[in-house]
């Protein structure tokens, strides 16, 4: 026990320090309970907040959200994901602390252990545990509010590590650990994310079966990848549920097949392609120079709102147009990237010393390893790439299932640490234990990686710092245009990004250089080896933290009373309310004073007919693209938009607006979808509807519209069940201004109907004589619990059982990554073990 002790305090002081290094860089937050202001926090505040209200009063799960674009499902992505029993370990993973401390640790914690699993001493583990939480790439992703995906990248390191250690025959924990990260994966709700992880899986792959055929070891091939996928369904099966109705909800989003065909081409629209239009997925692609941010932060500018000095040209200018100053003195908000992005919140810079560790230790890794961590860098780079790299990207994009689903093509990047991480950490973990040679034989010439890779990328970095104002542009096709009269101002802005350009490459250069002396003074026996980690472990963390507190600093948290402020109701709501007794649920909203279909800020207070979401449902797109964008009164009349605020925020009464539900006296028949969302510009719809009969034969069969006498109205409103009375003399079809979508359930009195859909996208019913009570409940139906259930329950009992075994077995005995050539001198020693122990049997 003594032993285990001893060996197990190396681990305590490490997990430790990682806890504690996340805690410091947010202890104000953490301690002050301050929130991110990051504007996709901001929507998701508003979005959510109708729905999360009626869940925390009523206990129960809300699966429909009317909040935004007239009413869309809610929780389909994540549907079932309470039935998974390994969602605990999610909130463990955390230890209990608030966003985004807490998802830090669950970022040190995940790759820590993955890189020990590896046969990784601790220290060496640790240093590429904070390397991989600290890397600016997912600073940006906390300063832009992109929780979910760092939930989901934050499980990588365990599918890599559990993907290696099969092939070094650790079946039981290679499955464990592949079983529950890939769980916890999809838990994270990033399909994007794990995706572009299984690509670089694949070419992982064939890496490691060519060596196994190469090296004759079809049995290790054949276990290894039995072992593999029996883990990867048993995690996937965890998430059955949640996966099976994200795929039927991705089939009616803009994701999804298009409902228009090929009858109409819009420019950047989903309506007429199966998925996203090209365009559209790949606004978000990277430059070519984008991709140096790995290793100099500013060299396309940092990020749309940069941190400059006040004294530079551009903060000079900025500062007397009123753009605020941080706390450490910088004006903050500079438009400083002028790469192909949009905008982007920040580099993509990884650390030197890690990126260094790296590249070298390539030399040093077995060759199925190498070929397969360079062919996955090498497929993320050229992704992220998007239209920049189309030649191959459109081939994926054309020919490859569910590629065309996905935009922002440059979140790709966000993967590559880990690619970095794992081999720098084996690589380094062999050049101090295991006292491999620091050199290879080029030309005839011993040659040291670390030296080598360190000069080559000082060399670079010297010559942007030399000469990269005159090499680059330093400026945007836009900004052109707009200062093509006032030329000063562009001068300013490029004189600005060339200080950064130059004070960062000169930054670069000195990191290189730190680090090629460290590993010059460690091969030639003056540096011992004891402090060549602390070393690497100062300057990694000491690098990357200067950079993430450019990105995600003091002035990115605000205290809760400020973050509501965001959500302060204007006077142009305070009209509404005052105007709405009844609440939110008998009117909706279009606000112009926001960008109408990519903020979901009004939301906070009112149902709207706009919102932000990145998989809109593809018929409410389409309304969009052909009639609410254009303008169509009819339309905003039966989407109940009884509220107009205009970009003044002046407040504007819709008095035409039909209300919560209505009777009609005429059904119009149409013969394709393309006939019915066109037929909307011709007709009343507070008398008329369209119907697209192919679709619905059997609830119209016999069906007649009446007259459009009598009164409807909604008596009872909540975010996903609605009461409405009506009383008529005479059968009626009713149109209620809700968006139609598969899962409602209707009843009349109690007794279940059918409804079906008119006008493209609204639900409608026909009802009987007389007076009765309507109500509509969301219940979506989506098969697999148990097998959720037994799956994630599968999942603990095999971590459980791994772990069991592993305490008795010494958990610290694992076997690293063997060497290039260890392979055949391992098969060597195996077999003369084996015959010893034959000779001495027979002896015996």
């Amino acid at each position: 026990m003594t032993t285990f002790i001893k060996r197990l305090l190396p681990h305590i002081l490490a997990i430790s320090f990682l806890v504690g290094a996340d805690l410091v860089y947010f202890a104000p937050q953490v301690l002050d309970g301050e929130k991110v202001e990051a504007g996709d926090a901001i929507s998701s505040t508003a979005w959510s907040k109708q729905v999360i209200e009626h869940a925390e009063e009523t206990g129960e799960r809300v699966n429909w959200n009317p909040s935004m674009f007239s009413g869309m499902p809610w929780g389909l992505l994540s549907y079932g994901v309470y039935n998974n029993l390994v969602l605990p370990v999610n909130k463990i993973l955390h230890l209990g602390i608030k966003y985004p401390a807490g998802l830090f640790i669950k970022v040190s914690l995940i790759c820590y252990l993955s890189l020990v699993l590896l046969g990784i001493g601790p220290w060496i583990s640790l240093l590429g545990a904070l390397v991989f939480t600290f890397n600016v790439n997912y600073t940006v992703l906390i300063e832009a509010g992109h929780q979910s995906k760092l939930e989901v990248i934050a499980t990588f390191p365990a599918i890599v590590a559990a993907f290696i250690l099969a092939f070094r025959r650790k079946f039981l924990i290679a499955a464990s650990l592949l079983s529950i990260s890939i769980s916890l994966a999809l838990l994270g709700n990033h399909i994007q994310m794990v995706y572009y992880l299984m690509l670089c899986m694949i070419l992982m792959g064939i890496a490691y079966v060519v060596w196994c055929i190469m090296e004759k070891k079809t049995e290790l091939l054949l276990k290894a990848s039995g072992v593999l996928i029996f883990a990867a369904l048993l995690g996937a099966a965890s998430s059955f549920t949640q996966l099976y109705s994200s795929k039927k909800f991705s089939e009616d989003t803009m994701r999804g097949k298009p409902i228009l065909e090929k009858e109409v081409e819009q420019q950047g629209s989903s309506s007429g392609v199966e998925g996203l239009a090209w365009d559209y997925a790949m606004n978000w692609s990277n430059g070519a120079t984008d991709l140096l941010s790995f290793y100099i932060p500013t060299i396309v500018g940092g990020s749309s709102a940069e941190e400059v000095p006040q004294a530079s040209p551009a903060g000079r200018l900025l500062k007397q147009n009123g753009y605020p100053t941080g706390k450490d003195g910088n004006v903050n908000g500079a438009p400083m990237y002028w790469g192909p992005l949009p905008f982007t919140s920040g580099p993509y810079y990884v650390g030197v010393p890690i990126l260094i560790l790296a590249l070298a230790s390539l030399f040093f890794l077995s060759g199925k390893l190498r070929w397969g961590v360079i062919a996955s860098g090498i497929l993320i780079l050229l992704i992220s790439m998007g239209k920049n790299a189309e030649w191959l990207n459109r081939l994926l994009y054309d020919n490859l299932p569910l590629f065309n689903k996905f935009r922002s093509p440059n979140s790709a990047v966000n993967i590559l640490p880990v690619f970095l991480v794992i081999p720098a950490a084996i690589g380094l973990d062999k050049i101090l234990h295991k006292k491999e040679s620091l050199t290879f034989v080029l030309f005839g010439r011993s040659i040291n990686p670390f030296i080598l890779v360190s000069s080559i990328l000082a060399g670079i970095s010297l010559f942007y710092w030399g000469a990269g104002d005159g090499f680059l542009a330093l400026t945007t096709d836009r900004e052109l245009g707009v200062y093509q009269n006032n030329p000063t101002v562009l001068n300013m802005f490029k004189e600005t990004r060339a200080m950064l350009l130059e004070r960062d490459a000169m930054r670069t250069f000195l990191l290189a250089l730190l680090c090629m002396a460290a590993f010059w003074a460690y091969s030639k026996q003056y540096l011992p080896k004891k402090y060549l980690l602390p070393i690497l472990l100062v300057i990694s963390l000491l690098d990357l933290w200067t950079l993430d507190r450019r990105y995600l600093d003091d002035d990115n948290f605000v205290e809760r009373r400020a973050y509501d402020s965001n959500f302060t109701p204007r006077a142009v709501d305070q009209t509404i309310f005052s105007r709405e007794p009844n609440g939110r649920g008998y009117y909706r909203v279009l606000d112009f004073s926001i960008n109408t279909f990519n903020s979901a800020q009004t939301s906070y207070h009112h149902n709207t007919i706009g919102g932000y979401h990145a998989a809109k449902l593809q018929r409410y797109q389409d309304l969009i693209d052909y009639h609410i964008s254009q303008g169509n009164q009819q339309v905003l009349n039966m989407l109940n938009s009884k509220y107009i605020i205009d970009q003044n925020q002046r407040l504007q009464v819709n008095n035409q607006a039909l209300g919560n539900a209505w009777f009609i006296n005429q059904l119009i028949e149409v013969n394709s979808p393309l006939e019915e969302i066109e037929s909307l510009s011709d007709i009343n719809t507070a008398t008329q509807a369209v119907v697209l009969q192919s679709d619905f034969a059997d609830q119209l069969a016999g069906i007649q519209p009446g007259d459009g006498s009598g009164t409807i109205s909604l008596v009872n409103y909540a975010v996903d069940e609605l009461t409405y009375e009506y009383q008529t003399n005479s059968k009626q079809i009713a149109v209620f201004s809700e968006i139609w979508y598969p899962g409602w359930q209707i009843y009349i009195d109690g007794e279940p109907v059918e409804m079906f859909r008119v006008n493209y996208v609204l639900r409608a019913l026909a009802v009987p004589a007389g007076q009765h009570t309507i109500k509509f409940v969301f219940q979506p139906r989506a098969p697999g619990k148990w097998l959720t259930l037994l799956s994630s329950l599968g999942i603990l009992l095999l971590c459980g059982i791994t772990i069991g075994y592993y305490v008795r077995r010494k958990p610290w005995q694992l076997e690293p990554e063997p060497s290039a050539d260890s392979s055949k001198s391992a098969g060597k020693k195996g077999k003369a073990k084996s015959a010893r122990k034959k000779k001495s049997d027979k002896k015996k």
